[in-house]
């Protein structure tokens, strides 16, 4: 398994280099969330410290986004690198330039079984990424020789809409929030999700972190396990880096996980060993 991360800053880049295996780069044009990272930058970086780059074009594409689409991928089809998307129509563009087997594809929900896997891998990508939704044996029972691109650290997406929610909520309430660190809260539960609002839309996040190191014989089956840095300090995360690095490579599992859970993060384990199922109303 490659150790994969998120990647928002050329300061992030430089900070978890040497505890990465490939580099997952947000940028303000292509990605769902972004900073001010400098693609090109982040680019030559991977390259001199023998680090994979994967572009993130993964923002929801409309008809007039796939000219950028082509774009990014012709700019950068002479170099090795890999790019992330979850729309089809990215796909049929990497199909005509001849790139398909560079591609990791990720559509979200879309890959919950064994058989959706199955056709899904004759597109002939790179890698697929499951369902986050699915208990994680069932993901584990799918999978077999294929190729897999699975988060396995951080907080996770559940919600992703293009519309502006945040500006929309403004607008109906006659109020202005800050646009940074937002979170809601629902009146009959405790959690605060966080939420982000871009120019590509509103995201919510689940307000709990992920840890799957305790699956080790699971996860090392995955082509690259990736760790979300959202929502974390960096300094925080460079440590949960060092511990999964450590006990991938060292096999000291216990110790490793007895330490990220000294660092005081909110992990819970989600969907991971649970369906999700659909509550019948009672009348």
């Amino acid at each position: 398994m490659k150790i994969t991360c998120s990647i928002y800053t050329l300061k992030q880049l430089n900070k978890f280099a040497k505890y990465i295996d490939c580099a997952v780069l947000n940028t303000k044009k292509y990605s769902l969330v972004y900073e001010d990272l400098d693609l090109d930058k982040a680019i030559l970086f991977c390259e001199n410290n023998n680090i994979l780059p994967i572009i993130a074009v993964n923002k929801l594409l409309h008809p007039s986004d796939l000219v950028s689409v082509n774009e990014v991928f012709e700019k950068y089809i002479s170099k090795n690198i890999l790019f992330l998307v979850t729309d089809l129509g990215a796909i049929q563009i990497a199909k005509r330039l001849n790139i398909i087997n560079r591609i990791i594809y990720d559509p979200q929900t879309m890959i919950t079984n064994k058989l959706d896997l199955e056709e899904y891998s004759k597109i002939g990508c790179d890698s697929l990424s499951m369902s986050l939704e699915i208990p994680l044996n069932d993901v584990n029972n799918s999978i077999n020789d294929n190729s897999i691109f699975y988060q396995i650290f951080g907080h996770r997406i559940m919600f992703y809409s293009n519309r502006k929610l945040v500006s929309l909520y403004e607008e109906k309430a006659n109020i202005k929030v800050s646009n940074n660190h937002l979170y809601l809260k629902e009146a009959t539960r405790d959690d605060y999700l966080p939420i982000i609002e871009n120019e590509n839309g509103t995201m919510i996040y689940r307000p709990y972190c992920i840890s799957l190191l305790k699956e080790k014989d699971i996860i090392s089956k995955f082509k690259y396990g990736y760790m979300e840095s959202l929502y974390l300090d960096d300094d925080i995360f460079l440590k949960v880096l060092i511990e999964y690095k450590n006990a991938i490579s060292k096999n000291n599992i216990d110790e490793s996980i007895a330490n990220i859970n000294n660092l005081g993060l909110n992990i819970e384990e989600g969907f991971t060993y649970k369906d999700s199922i659909y509550q019948k109303e009672l009348f």
